[in-house]
């Protein structure tokens, strides 16, 4: 009995496979198959499509009653529709439609044939179906159901500083564990959760951030809010575009306070960084006077180089006496500062009156200290954070979408240059970030998907 059902439900993937399968069956017990219009046999039997109806007459079926045993033919799953096929990234994809109530998880992530009826011109019907897989569902993502969610397929990730504080839980962004790493990164949108409409998204090249207590974009998929991504302009290489987000879009936030203040000069500790290569290039657009601050030799050399106005080594004696004085050319200026700790405060105490200082990293690993109480109360020295995430949250679309075009336009005309000093792939990561660690200044690392 078990083999005789596991080869009916061999060859039944449809209810007309399955009556074609019984016909062959009651045959071979002495039925016939019942002709329109002959008589109706004792043993016999009729179909139609998917249906088939076959009896047994006795001579005293009077007596003993009729007796009638019903079941499907059909079972629940899913049916191809009308005009089914469309095509992407090289693709074909199939169209279907969920008939009955199939549990739809015993359909994904497995290889599935196709099986029906196919109707000539002329009408007539031929049972078809394929001898081997010929499809698949993927179930790329199982938390997919969660509305308003974009599966963005990644092609590149880019490492920064605040990487790298996260992984050694020095930044104070924090996640359940275990998660996957990785603040920003380009990919192209691949499929999109309840409530956002396919159309619209589909095929986007997307550039992402994200710090929220979930996986991040060192991954090949990532999913994400579509407030926690731009679409970019296919202008941006892949490169660029992985690196588009944070640096960019934080020296952009940070620049607003040079505006706001009419500076005469801006400030940038750290000054090797991205970051600063963005505010550079924002600072000259602008013809605002740039002055760095670096602990290499070679890298001040390379700022020299590049066109900033001043460039002092925190490593000079008289660090603190070549800032005063450089400081004494401008009435107005703003301090960017990533590396926070003591040389905050010696920074601070160099400055004239009215200045501020941005914090926006803490390279150092250690807090803001040092700062003499005279420069707050009497040069009214401010000092003041900057976080990105706020700055996207406060910032109205229409600021965004400026800002975007703005950078875009820059990176394209090579105004911004990020400068990517490895290049590696997922199973690389902690041999590319040993080497990063040693060599940040010399421009990021990119991991390609």
């Amino acid at each position: 009995m078990i083999s005789d059902l596991c080869k009916q439900l061999d060859s039944s993937p449809t209810a007309n496979h399955l009556v074609e399968h019984w016909s062959r069956i009651l045959t071979d017990r002495g039925f016939n198959e019942f002709a329109h219009g002959a008589p109706v046999g004792a043993r016999g039997f009729v179909r139609v499509g998917g249906a088939l109806i076959a009896w047994t007459n006795t001579d005293d079926f009077e007596r003993r009653g009729i007796r009638i045993v019903g079941a499907h033919t059909d079972s629940p799953g899913l049916h191809i529709k009308h005009n089914p096929f469309t095509e992407i990234y090289n693709m074909q994809q199939i169209g279907v439609e969920i008939y009955g109530g199939p549990l739809l998880n015993s359909w994904l992530d497995r290889d599935l044939g196709i099986a029906g009826v196919v109707y000539d011109r002329a009408g007539k019907s031929t049972l078809v179906r394929t001898e081997r897989a010929v499809a698949r569902i993927p179930q790329l993502a199982i938390h997919l159901d969660r509305d308003n969610h974009l599966l963005v397929k990644m092609q590149a990730a880019s490492c920064n500083p605040s990487d790298i504080a996260f992984i050694q839980g020095g930044y104070n962004i924090f996640k359940s564990v275990p998660c996957v790493p990785g603040f920003e990164g380009t990919g192209i949108i691949a499929a999109v959760g309840a409530g956002l409409s396919a159309d619209h998204w589909i095929g986007k090249r997307v550039s992402c951030f994200t710090q929220e207590d979930s996986d991040g974009t060192w991954a090949e998929y990532l999913i994400i809010k579509p407030g926690q991504l731009i679409q970019i302009d296919e202008a941006l290489t892949i490169d660029q575009a992985a690196c588009f987000f944070i640096n960019p879009f934080t020296a952009f936030g940070l620049f607003e306070t040079a505006i706001q203040r009419k500076a005469q000069a801006i400030v940038i500790n750290a000054a090797g960084s991205r970051v600063s290569d963005v505010l550079f290039a924002l600072a000259k657009k602008n013809h605002i006077k740039t002055i760095g601050i670096v602990r290499r030799q070679q890298t001040m050399e390379s700022l020299i180089k590049k066109g900033f106005d001043k460039v002092l080594l925190t490593s000079g004696e008289s660090f603190d006496e070549n800032l005063r004085i450089v400081m004494q050319e401008f009435d107005s200026c703003v301090v960017y500062d990533a590396v926070g700790g003591e040389q905050t405060g010696i920074i601070a105490n160099c400055l004239p009156a009215n200045t501020e200082i941005v914090v926006y990293g803490g390279l150092s690993g250690k807090p803001v200290s040092g700062i003499d109480s005279m420069q707050l109360i009497f040069k009214k020295l401010t000092v003041s954070g900057f976080n990105l995430n706020e700055w996207m949250n406060i910032a109205e679309p229409a600021k965004i979408e400026q800002t975007k075009n703005t950078l875009t336009s820059m990176i394209v005309s090579e105004e911004i240059k990020i400068p990517i000093n490895i290049h590696i792939s997922i199973d690389e990561i902690v041999k590319g970030i040993r080497s990063y660690l040693g060599a940040m200044s010399d421009g990021k690392m990119l991991i390609h998907f």
